[in-house]
C-alpha cells in the first residue's frame, strides 16, 4: 500500500509539474507572438535630391539632374572624347563625379563609371 501511495504521490507530482511547464511555456509563446508584432524602428537621414535620369545616343551621353537650385540641368559627356578622360571629371556644379577606365589591355573594352554625390 505505502508502494502505491508513493507511486501516486510522483506520478500526481509530475503531473502538477508537467502541468505548470504547459501553461508557463504557454504563456510565453503567446507573449513572443505579440511580442513580434511590435517595436519601434527608428532611421535617420534624409533622400536630398532624386537620381539623374540619363539618355545615351551615338554621339552623347545627356545627365539630367536637379542642381542646388532644384532646376533640372543636362550635362552631357562626349561619348567619343570620354576615352581621354584622366581621372575623375567633375560636371553638375560637384553633384556628380565620371571617370572612364579601359577593361583590358588591347584598349577595346572601357567602363564609364558615374558617381552621384
Amino acid at each position: 500500500m505505502k508502494k502505491l501511495l508513493s507511486i501516486l504521490k510522483k506520478s500526481g507530482s509530475c503531473s502538477l509539474a508537467s502541468l505548470l511547464l504547459i501553461t508557463s511555456f504557454a504563456s510565453m509563446s503567446a507573449n513572443a507572438s505579440n511580442n513580434e508584432q511590435t517595436g519601434i524602428i527608428q532611421f535617420s537621414g534624409a533622400v536630398v535630391f532624386p537620381p539623374c535620369f540619363n539618355e545615351v545616343n551615338e554621339k552623347y551621353l545627356t545627365m539630367n539632374c536637379l542642381n542646388s537650385q532644384s532646376d533640372m540641368v543636362a550635362n552631357k559627356i562626349d561619348l567619343n572624347n570620354v576615352t581621354n578622360t584622366q581621372g575623375w571629371s567633375v560636371i553638375n556644379g560637384g553633384r556628380n563625379e565620371y571617370s572612364y577606365n579601359w577593361m583590358n589591355q588591347n584598349e577595346q573594352m572601357g567602363m564609364l563609371t558615374i558617381n552621384y554625390i
